[in-house]
């Protein structure tokens, strides 16, 4: 918008605003996705009579008090370009709908971003299908929630991370088309552009669970893939403006997946660790074990050998990794795999700062027994700014150092006498093998599940909970662990063997089922 907000549109912006509006106008019609809010705007546009406030209801944010430029007659593809003080083009979003099969639909930012809610570094992936309900609820939380808000506020500090948001949709679907439409302007009205993919499925209507763990994989890989290539931000006609660099890291939520007040504040401070060490897979919000009454530290991290999913981020060294062999099904599990995670660990919080609420449809409901045990997880509610502690410790020699001397200097007790020595300090309890290790977790009440190998929520097949804990107080640790004489050889042999050796030395050897 023009710094005097009262003067009319000339003939040359008219005619711009008339051509672009027209556009706008006959495309939202055409597709009768009950756009009716952005149709009014385009009429708007479309009569030359946008102005001054109208301008900023449709989320055209004033740039640096710039103006508003003439362009040629060439669709622009939803962005209105405007001139900064110091004359350079920059685009502002004005999200429009593509053509069912474009891959995207949204905005393009300024070259800095920071006038659009952070620099494109670190942008916000979700895949949703056909629960507008749960995307609803979702989106909610993040508006809430982000970084934007909270900056403003003095509750962030740190790099905005979060920015563009980026919807993948599985499939046409009216109600989420309907749902994206309306936060698509809630988002742009804290300058935070929201991008639409729609992906084709091959098979329509309920699918079986083998089937729809199958159709998210390939979901997956294909969202994945556009968003690190930067296909995301590419309109389905060509923009002049210079788009958006690749993302250096993605943030990766599901439509049913409902974060914590300092979720992103967790992913902003631990991305530079995650961008520079190679010892790291990703960074989870979720932890496996974290029931209500099982954890109690809101500050604390670790490391995992388990990839957790459920609200993470990856690299881009990490998809440049594994993104070609990308699987046609179940990718959680075949992350997990030793020849993909190589020996590579997950950050994670000891408290959760993601819920799976989804408990209707989806490949993880609470029908099934994961489904079951997901919906256990507190969801932590403090409000951390995680860019001002210290995670030194998090450092990969560090972190093992200082947990295995945790560990080794919990008083070894036997199962039935945990929970009341526990009251008065951390208790190792010892397995030798995984029928041992099952037996536990049912007494103890943690998942009694791996993969490859591998214990969820486990560093080094340790896994630890907290029994006891309040929010008045935070409870001691209970270690499940091999013997004594085992870690003292895997803190060892683990100081001097390659990563990838040595997760492969310490796997648990399964029983196959019979």
């Amino acid at each position: 918008p023009g710094t005097n907000s009262d003067e009319s549109p000339g003939p040359a912006r008219r005619k711009f605003f008339g051509g672009a509006g027209v556009a706008l106008r006959n495309s939202l019609r055409s597709l009768g996705r009950g756009a009716a809010r952005l149709e009014e705007r385009a009429e708007e546009m479309a009569d030359g009579t946008l102005m001054g406030v109208k301008r900023r209801d449709m989320g055209l944010a004033q740039i640096g008090g710039g103006d508003l430029v003439e362009r040629d007659q060439r669709d622009v593809g939803g962005v209105v370009v405007a001139k900064t003080p110091e004359g350079i083009d920059q685009a502002v979003p004005l999200a429009v709908e593509a053509a069912p099969n474009s891959d995207v639909v949204g905005a393009i930012a300024p070259k800095d971003g920071h006038d659009l809610g952070g620099d494109f570094s670190t942008p916000l992936l979700i895949y949703t299908c056909e629960r507008a309900d749960y995307l609803r609820r979702t989106l909610n939380v993040i508006f809430k929630h982000h970084p934007v808000h909270k900056k403003k506020g003095g509750t962030y500090s740190g790099d905005i991370v979060g920015s563009p948001i980026i919807i993948s949709q599985d499939g046409y679907n009216d109600k989420v088309i309907a749902v994206i439409d309306e936060f698509r302007g809630t988002f742009s009205a804290i300058n935070v552009p929201l991008f639409r993919m729609e992906h084709q499925r091959q098979k329509q209507g309920h699918l079986k669970l083998a089937d729809a763990y199958k159709a998210l994989a390939v979901h997956y890989g294909w969202a994945l893939e556009r968003t690190f290539s930067g296909e995301a931000y590419q309109a389905q006609d060509k923009i002049s403006s210079p788009p958006p660099p690749p993302p250096r890291r993605v943030i990766i939520l599901e439509e049913d997946i409902e974060i914590a007040p300092d979720f992103f504040s967790f992913m902003a401070a631990t991305a530079p660790r995650l961008d520079t060490d190679d010892s790291l897979l990703a960074v989870s919000a979720w932890n496996d074990n974290g029931k209500i009454g099982m954890v109690g530290d809101p500050r604390r991290l670790v490391r995992s050998d388990f990839f957790p999913g459920l609200g993470w981020m990856m690299p881009r060294r990490i998809w440049d990794d594994i993104g070609s062999s990308w699987p046609a099904g179940w990718w959680d599990d075949w992350i997990r795999e030793p020849d993909i995670k190589k020996g590579r660990h997950s950050i994670r919080p000891e408290v959760s700062r993601t819920l799976h609420f989804g408990n209707d449809g989806g490949a993880s409901n609470w029908n099934n027994k994961f489904g079951k045990e997901v919906r256990k997880i507190q969801l932590d509610q403090n409000d951390i700014i995680w860019t001002d502690e210290d995670l030194s410790y998090l450092d990969k020699h560090a972190f093992r150092e200082s947990y295995y001397s945790q560990v080794m200097k919990a008083k070894l007790c036997y199962p039935d006498n945990a929970l009341r020595m526990v009251k008065e300090y951390d208790v190792r309890v010892e397995y030798t093998n995984w029928g041992q290790f099952l037996r536990l977790a049912k007494k103890f009440n943690v998942m009694g599940q791996e993969k490859a190998g591998v214990p969820r929520s486990a560093f080094e097949n340790i896994v630890d909970f907290r029994p006891n804990s309040s929010e008045e107080s935070i409870g001691n640790l209970i270690f499940l662990s091999p013997p004594l004489d085992e870690l003292e050889k895997m803190l060892d042999k683990g100081r001097t063997m390659g990563m990838k050796d040595f997760s492969q030395l310490i796997r648990l050897e399964i029983p196959k089922k019979k």
